[in-house]
Formats: C-alpha cells, sequence, structure tokens
C-alpha cells in the first residue's frame, strides 16, 4: 500500500467474506471457523482501480506500480 501511494495509485481495502454479510447475519458462526483463510485476507485484499474511462496509459501505470510494490517484497 506504501508503494501504490508513493505511485498515486488509489486503492481500497473492502473485501468482505460472503458469511458476514448481512444475509448470513444471525446465522451459526461455524463458517467462520470453516473459512480461515477468508478471515485472515479480508483485510488484505486491495481493489485497484479499474472504470469506464481508463485509459491503456491508465492501466499500464497501475499495473507498473504493481510491480514495483512486489519488487519491495
Amino acid at each position: 500500500m506504501r508503494v501504490l501511494t508513493q505511485h498515486r495509485i488509489g486503492y481500497s481495502v473492502h473485501f468482505i467474506p460472503l458469511h458476514q454479510m448481512s444475509h448470513f447475519k444471525g446465522r451459526p458462526a461455524a463458517a467462520a471457523r470453516l473459512l480461515p483463510v477468508t478471515e485472515r485476507v479480508a483485510g488484505e485484499l486491495l481493489s485497484l482501480p479499474l472504470f469506464p474511462a481508463m485509459t491503456d496509459a491508465d492501466a499500464d501505470r497501475v499495473a507498473a506500480a504493481v510491480q514495483d510494490a512486489f519488487s519491495h517484497v
């Protein structure tokens, strides 16, 4: 996230595990025990920019920033 911010690339962390969505509220919490990976990564998955007016140059800039981010791992 730090590298994306340095490249001025917006992102969001907003993945909501299925068993935490409103439809499933109040149901047995067993799902959380059965989905440990989902629980762990829920706050770690990033949504990158994607919009109808996005140009190839925009996409290339996002891709370059992601590549740069992974080069620091």
